[in-house]
């Protein structure tokens, strides 16, 4: 090619492209020692009649390091090709992480045509939170891809499914509007899916041979569960990979860029400096440059230049600090317990200790919907270690009505249960922050996983990180987003009522 030519060509392969397509390629098939072909059922693996060489690189199935079924079995596994007997995708989740210009989307994008011009009767399902959304986003870049690249495809002027001449389909789907609990596919994209539920999540997984989740460095519960999968990939990617990211772009994001490049490192996701993790008192040089031109910002180079989790200025709790459950219990003294209640939405209830200076000690205890346990509140909390009696309080969600009913759910817990259980005062916003930042906060964080990979310290620690201040139009409302925020308000009832009862003022 024309290096002239080259050098001003908006379209060609990125090693997102390469590394993806890489991955999402590779098939597996199970085998027992005698080399007959075995069928993953889900929670058994199922004999076939059919006998195979073994090969000379073969992997446990079932157990030790190289473990890729939920179950256990003395079965093996073999790399092999697409069209053998038993075939299956060796990665069914694969995640794109990495920061904003790094080629995810327009990489996966071609990737998923060139799937469907070569392979009939495929069906891709694009999932987002809304249609609109993927109006705007994915299918805005169609609109400028297909041309681009040469391709000879028409596309509606709506966000409508984009067919092929060999049967196969690429199909927008809005969670809002389509019923993930009856839509099957054989590869489901979720792209940007951070309002996307764990429950919609699951419906999808279900139905799909292989999912594809592109994100930028947020967390999302259900997502970091299913990381923890064998069979899942993780393709992390910078703007610097993508030779395609326009260079003002380019410029504004290096703009960003606290410390002198070079200088420092990411190894696991953390940043170093003189082999130690970057702290407040222990920095890299800062950019010169950069700091000259005032367009230093620490927030903005972690999430969009190095891509990785960056406490985000927005974020209303910035004086937590993690502690262990055996620190917790050595804390002498009263345990105090907050609840909020939940009907579709989790019920979280937590215990705190107070060290008598201005230290507040969080375990988490309970986080479920009402409507998914199988016995009564009072009794699903008393199992989870809720105190009985007039030995201690409980402060509730004033809000306390069951469903369709004048019943107070706080009274039935002091007079079904003998749970000491008030409503709390609610104060406004300010008041209640104002005095929660004077304060310090340990949550326990090393609490047990349950099956499903998830622990109720992971599930405070992700409302904590995702509690942030309300913006329109750039501008605070001074007050929290509505959303997610069932321990942060379980913990607000609790913090509070110790204030008012103890009578303390920081």
């Amino acid at each position: 090619m024309n290096s002239n030519l080259k050098k001003k060509s908006k379209y060609g392969v990125t090693w997102v492209f390469v590394r993806h397509d890489r991955f999402a390629s590779l098939r597996i098939r199970l085998f027992d020692s005698s080399g007959r072909v075995f069928i993953d059922d889900g929670d058994s693996a199922l004999a076939t009649e059919v006998l195979i060489k073994i090969p000379e690189k073969k992997y446990t199935a079932g157990t030790g390091k190289t473990k890729i079924l939920p179950y256990e079995c003395d079965l093996f596994y073999a790399y092999c090709n697409d069209e053998d007997y038993g075939a299956f995708p060796r990665y069914k989740y694969i995640f794109h992480e990495g920061t904003s210009r790094s080629s995810k989307s327009w990489s996966l994008e071609e990737w998923c045509l060139r799937e469907c011009e070569t392979k009939p009767n495929l069906h891709i399902n694009i999932w987002r939170d809304t249609r609109e959304a993927l109006t705007a986003s994915i299918w805005n870049d169609f609109r400028k891809l297909i041309p681009l690249s040469g391709r000879n495809i028409k596309l509606a002027k709506n966000t409508a499914p984009i067919h092929f001449s060999n049967g196969s389909i690429i199909s927008p789907k809005g969670a809002d509007q389509t019923n993930a609990h009856g839509t099957s596919q054989d590869i489901a994209w979720l792209n940007e899916p951070y309002n996307i539920s764990e429950d919609e999540f699951d419906q999808i997984d279900q139905r799909a041979n292989q999912i594809i989740v592109d994100v930028n460095p947020l967390g999302i519960r259900w997502a970091e569960k299913v990381k923890k999968n064998p069979r899942c990939k993780i393709i992390y990617s910078t703007f610097k990979e993508n030779p395609f990211c326009p260079p003002e772009q380019k410029r504004k994001i290096l703009g960003y860029e606290p410390w002198e490049s070079g200088s420092y490192e990411v190894i696991d996701g953390v940043i170093m400096y003189k082999g130690k993790p970057v702290t407040e008192k222990h920095q890299p040089p800062v950019h010169k440059s950069n700091q000259e031109n005032g367009t230093i910002n620490v927030f903005k180079w972690i999430t969009y230049g190095l891509g990785l989790k960056a406490e985000n200025p927005r974020k209303i709790h910035h004086n937590f600090k993690p502690c262990s459950l055996e620190t917790y219990d050595r804390i002498s003294g009263r345990e105090y317990q907050g609840l909020d209640y939940g009907s579709a939405r989790p019920s979280a209830f937590l215990k705190v200790k107070f060290d008598g200076d201005r230290t507040f000690y969080v375990k988490p205890c309970l986080y479920q919907p009402m409507n998914d346990m199988t016995a009564p509140l009072g009794e699903v909390l008393i199992s989870k270690g809720c105190i009985v009696g007039a030995v201690t309080y409980l402060w509730a969600d004033s809000a306390d009505k069951e469903a369709g009913s004048n019943i107070s759910m706080t009274n039935d817990l002091r007079t079904l249960y003998n749970i000491n259980a008030i409503p709390t005062s609610k104060p406004t916003y300010k008041a209640r922050f104002e005095f929660m930042s004077n304060a310090r906060f340990c949550f326990v964080s090393d609490l047990p996983e349950n099956s499903e990979g998830v622990s109720l310290s992971s599930q405070f620690e992700f409302e904590l990180d995702n509690y942030q201040w309300e913006y329109i139009n750039d501008k605070s409302t001074e007050k929290p987003i509505k959303k997610n925020d069932h321990f942060m308000n379980a913990l607000e009832y609790c913090v509070w009522g110790i204030k008012e009862y103890l009578g303390l003022s920081f």
